[in-house]
């Protein structure tokens, strides 16, 4: 007689057919080829396509409101610039040295403003004008894939190749939480039904789920697929520079082995179960199925933050779970505590640049530039582990992105200039009178 809890014939799992095209190839060769463009200063007039080192003032009822004069910031020059992109359209022609003027007039703001340049008068200086070298930026190019060159029909076979082993990997992992939601969703209504007034807690359901692996591992002879496990190993050593130590590594560290021996396990164990499930398959778009994939998190009766698996996700093993390497797409400097109107007006100007944002946290004040790691592969690990720098080397991972998103621990944060001009507006009362006195 079969268990109710146990019976994976009735279990019903939507498995997604992801319909990779080649405008999803196109996007990740375009985002991969701004990674590895490199640049050189140029003398003649700027061209959609270049950068420009551009300075500028604002001033506002004949008053400067922010000056970056001697800290030129890079613009580029787009074809389809948005509605709130002043300088797009007007860089074109210019060269190093040029000034312009242009003036932003105040509106009501909208949320979907959030990024649009404050009020003012701007001044504006051409410190620069960068150009793609096209040479360079196809050997960085190449220099991802290992190679000094590439064809671009077989550029764009191995990018091809790479998005479905990732495609493959969140289709795997978007099932096996089908499965266990499943099973979490299969025991609660069996507790429910047997104990209707009694609250069976997140401990209680995690510890049947694991009884209920174990049951089904005895009964269908489930033993490891060793081969399975060399051919991981040998695919990762394959990656870094000198392949025989990494799989030295793997041979002589006990528990590395036992890392990907489990996981082997755990993908037999969801492979078994969905030879006994009913399975259906859903057809999704790239794009819509990689947020929702990347993003996911199993249910949980508990209603507590929580991912199902046979493996014990814990700082020794999260990295290899994490999506799209998150903590490698910023860096942080601690700054002094602001206190003064001066101060917050230097913050002011600070957070007017793209992709930086100011926060306060347990640890005081910070500044974040948001910038993608140069030595980031496509797969998500580091061009230059065995090498990498020592504050890559002693960061913790007990408590990261991989949790929930950082700005849930900060106290203050602020991601434009109109977003801190409002906090100093209210910090300070007389804060438009301190601006019209400078």
């Amino acid at each position: 007689m079969s268990n109710p809890d146990t019976d994976h014939v009735n279990i019903h799992i939507n498995k997604p057919d992801v319909r990779l095209a080649d405008d999803d190839v196109s996007r990740v060769l375009d985002a991969l080829r701004k990674q590895t463009a490199a640049w050189e200063q140029h003398k003649g007039p700027a061209r959609i396509g270049d950068k420009a080192l551009i300075e500028y003032t604002i001033t506002s009822n004949g008053r400067v409101i922010a000056d970056t004069f001697g800290n030129p910031a890079e613009h580029e020059l787009l074809s389809n610039p948005g509605p709130d992109d002043f300088l797009s359209a007007k860089l074109p022609g210019l060269r190093c040295g040029e000034r312009f003027e242009f003036t932003v007039r105040r509106t009501k703001r909208r949320e979907s403003d959030s990024r649009r340049p404050a009020p003012g008068k701007y001044s504006v200086h051409i410190a620069g004008i960068m150009r793609r070298n096209e040479q360079k930026s196809r050997q960085a190019l190449a220099a991802l894939f290992g190679r000094k060159t590439i064809r671009p029909d077989t550029l764009l076979r191995e990018i091809r190749e790479t998005m479905l082993a990732r495609l493959d990997i969140l289709i795997r992992r978007d099932v096996k939480h089908q499965l266990f939601n499943a099973l979490y969703a299969r025991i609660a209504d069996n507790a429910g039904s047997q104990h209707p007034d009694k609250t069976v807690d997140h401990a209680q359901y995690r510890a049947s789920v694991a009884d209920q692996i174990r049951d089904f591992i005895q009964e269908n002879d489930v033993n490891l697929d060793y081969s399975r496990v060399e051919n991981i190993i040998s695919a990762l050593a394959s990656r870094a520079e000198d392949p025989e130590s990494i799989e030295k590594k793997y041979q002589d560290d006990i528990e590395l082995q036992f890392r990907v021996e489990a996981a082997v396990l755990e993908d037999q164990i969801v492979e078994l179960m969905l030879d006994r499930a009913s399975v259906e398959s859903t057809p999704v778009q790239y794009q819509a199925f990689i947020p929702a994939a990347t993003n996911s998190t199993p249910h949980n009766p508990g209603n507590e933050s929580h991912r199902s698996s046979i493996i014990e996700i814990s700082s020794a093993t999260k990295c290899g779970y994490c999506s799209n390497s998150k903590c490698c797409q910023y860096i942080t400097q601690k700054i002094s505590a602001p206190r003064s109107k001066s101060d917050f007006s230097f913050l002011l100007w600070q957070v007017s640049h793209e992709n930086i944002t100011i926060f306060k946290d347990d640890d005081g004040w910070n500044l974040m530039v948001r910038t993608r790691c140069t030595h980031l592969q496509p797969e998500g690990q580091c061009g230059i582990y065995e090498s990498r720098p020592e504050i890559c080397r002693s960061y913790k991972n007990d408590y990261c992105e991989f949790e929930g998103p950082a700005e849930e621990g900060y106290e203050l944060c602020f991601h434009d200039y109109p977003e801190l001009l409002e906090y100093c507006q209210k910090r300070f009362k007389r804060w438009n009178e301190y601006l019209a006195s400078q």
